[in-house]
This record gives structure tokens, sequence and C-alpha cells, in this order.
């Protein structure tokens, strides 16, 4: 019997020492934040209607999360969630941290005109688009005071148009991205890029596409006063299409300068009816800008090209509404509209139609706006004018209404479905 007494005391002791881990109070504590926090994010995964509901769930869910590693670190629990051997409605620790900023951003996307503008560019796959849409947005949130985050959106721009392959449209890009650092002030980076523009003009193998950016560029100088230069690049275009481009860039900046009577006679030496009517686009588009509607329609309306024709009396339409005058805008926008459907083939008309949606953002019909943009077969092209109109309505100044709020979650969860941030 005394034998027997020391080892029924172990036995004692041992059934007493893990009875008492199992009902260990810090263990049970520790699991109590764990299922919380469990709970809240399946909610946010299963039953979270927006993306600002659901990041407000895992706000709280990463309350839990953060008592639990900082105040039971080692417990058994935490070990497994620290070592990835416990996972938490489905996410592991890491994938939970992660989750935060993504989230975060839709969210903000939901609310914001020019976040979703940013969240619905940054889907366009075409690195050319994106770039565009980019540069863009760079100039609303300029617009908006947010000079920094302006200037790294423009960089991102410029990046993803400097990985591009040599083209024509690499070229023309990095000639609108310096025009976006001229607008901010920015000369000695607007002169730099510009110089990318011609370099990158001049490794184009193609002669007619080397030709048609030379063009562009030769604009450019023009855009900057440096007509004698422009003309002077116009000289060392080979191709009658590229020289008529250029003849036309640079007659669309003297009637840019008010120098019209110059602008007209350099489009009569335009060969091509595209060129001639690309000047005459210009010509019309400055007339408006001068407040000369009259002449400026008159132009316009003697054009052959349905696209130039329709780039034209959208400008004139958005020159109306700067004057005040928004049911004419109204009218001429129609007229544009109409025309634009006319255009072949239909990745041009897709282009000529966002134009426009961007447009009616412009004079304030914002719902004819995103109806013009929806009827955009291109998902990249609809992407573009979507992303634009939003531009146009932080711009405003517009307070979200409910509507509006609705309308921006349904674009935000069109180019990021929920499911896929589950995956």
């Amino acid at each position: 019997m005394k034998k027997s007494l020391p080892f029924i005391t172990l036995l004692i002791s041992l059934v007493l020492f893990f009875g008492g881990c199992s009902t260990d109070p810090n263990e049970k504590a520790a699991n109590k934040l764990y299922a919380e926090a469990s709970r809240l994010m399946k909610s946010a995964k299963t039953k979270a209607k927006s993306y600002s509901e659901a990041f407000e769930l895992y706000k709280k869910a990463h309350i839990n999360v953060q008592r639990l590693t900082s105040e039971y670190a080692s417990s058994k629990l935490v070990v497994g969630l620290l070592s990835g051997q416990t996972a938490m409605s489905g996410l592991y620790l890491s994938e939970f941290q992660d989750l935060e900023s993504s989230l975060k951003l839709l969210a903000e996307a939901e609310q914001n005109p020019l976040s979703c503008a940013l969240l619905v560019a940054n889907t366009i796959e075409s690195a050319g688009e994106k770039a565009m849409a980019l540069s863009d947005i760079s100039s609303k949130y300029a617009d908006a005071g947010q000079e920094e985050k302006a200037a790294q959106i423009l960089s991102r721009a410029l990046e993803t148009t400097i990985a591009m392959e040599s083209t024509g449209f690499k070229a023309r890009l990095l000639s609108d991205i310096s025009d976006k650092y001229a607008e901010a002030g920015q000369k000695e980076k607007a002169v730099q890029v510009l110089s990318q523009a011609l370099d990158t003009a001049n490794t184009i193998k193609s002669g007619g596409e080397k030709a048609m950016a030379v063009s562009e560029i030769s604009g450019k100088y023009a855009e900057a006063g440096q007509f004698t230069q422009a003309l002077e690049i116009v000289e060392t275009i080979t191709t009658v299409d590229g020289k008529d481009r250029a003849l036309s860039a640079i007659s669309g900046k003297y009637a840019e300068a008010g120098q019209f009577t110059q602008a007209l006679e350099i489009a009569k030496t335009i060969k091509s009816a595209d060129g001639k009517a690309r000047a005459l686009s210009e010509i019309s588009g400055k007339h408006a800008e001068a407040g000369q509607f009259t002449q400026a329609l008159e132009i316009a309306n003697i054009i052959e090209s349905a696209g130039f024709k329709a780039k034209a009396l959208s400008e004139i339409s958005g020159k109306y509404a700067e004057a005040g005058q928004q049911e004419r805008a109204a009218q001429v926008l129609s007229q544009a509209l109409e025309t634009a459907k006319t255009i072949k083939p239909d990745f041009i008309k897709a282009m000529a139609v966002s134009e426009i949606s961007g447009k009616y953002a412009e004079v304030g019909q914002f719902t004819q706006a995103l109806e013009t943009a929806g009827t955009i077969e291109s998902a990249d092209e609809k992407a573009m004018a979507v992303s634009k109109i939003l531009g146009k309505y932080a711009e405003a100044g517009h307070r979200l209404s409910g509507d509006d709020t609705a309308a921006l979650r349904g674009i935000v969860q069109s180019a990021m479905p929920m499911e896929k941030l589950w995956k």
C-alpha cells in the first residue's frame, strides 16, 4: 500500500495538471477572440453587400486578431496562427494581413469617383490604353490639388509607356505625357519626355509609322510655339501621309495661337482627305474656343470625314457649355453622337463614342454620359470612358447621393467582382 501511494499521488497531480490546462482562462480568452474574428471574416465574405461593408467587418476582425497575437502570444492557438498551421475563416494570418490594403482601396473606390476611376483604369489590360487613362486621371488629381498623388500616377503612366515596344503609338503617348508634365509646371521633365518621344519615333522601322509619329511630335513643337522647328521637322518626313499629318497638326496650332489665316493656308496645302479633315477639325475647334461659334459650325459641317466631323462637333459642344449655353451644347453633342455612330471601323467608332461620353460629363449630363459609355462594346474603351466620366464627376465637385454611391459600387464590383477577392 505504501508503494502505491506515490503513484496515486502522481496520477492525481497529472489529472489536475491536464485538467487545469484544458480550462486555462488564457486559452479560453484566445479561443473567444479567434472565434469572433473568424465570424466577422465569414460575414465579410458571405454577407457583405459592398466592399465598404466588408472593410468595416475586416477592421473589427483586425482588432480581435491584434489583441489575440499581442495578449496571448504564448497560446497554442496563436502559435498555430503565426506558424501558418492554423487558418481563420479560410485565411492564414499572412493572407489576412495582406487583405487590408486591397479592401481599403476597394472601399474607398466605392465612395470616391477619382479612386473609382483609378481602380477601373488599373483593370485595363492594354498597356497603351492603361497609360492613356492613367495620364488623364493624373490631371484630375492635379486639378483637385493632390499634386503628389497626381505625380505618382503620371510617373506610373510614363513607366507603363516606356515598357512598351517602340511604336508610333508609344511615341505619341510619350508626347502626350510630356504635355501633362508641362501642364504641371515641370518644363524640364516635359522636354525630357518629348525628347524620348522623338528618340522612340526615330527607332521605328516602318517608314509610314515613323512618319506618323514624327508628324505628331512636330505638332508638339508647334504647340510650344516653335513653328520654325516644327516646319523643319516636317521637311524630314518622306511620306505624303506623314507630312500631311504634320501640316495638319501645325495648322491646328496656328489656329490655337489665333492665327486663323495661316492655319487655313497650311490646311489648303494638305493633299489627303483625312489630313485636310483633321486640320479643318482643329481649326473649327479653335474658332469655338475663341467664341466664334458660327465660323466653327460652318467649318465643321463641310468636313467629309465622319470621325473628324464628330470630333469637331464634340469640341464645339464643349465650348457652348463653357459659355453657359447648355441647351445648345446638348443639341450639338447629339449631332456629334449621331455622326459618330456612322464611323467605320468599329474600334474608331468606340474611341469617338468614348470621347463624346466624356463630353456629356463635361456638360453635367452624367446619366447620359454613362448610358453612352454603356453602348461601347470594347471593354478597354468602355473602362476608359467610365474612368473619364468619373474624373469629370469628381472635378465638378458633386456630392454623392445614395444613387450615385450605388452606381459607383456597381462599377467597382463590375471591374473587380467580390468573389475574386477571396480566391
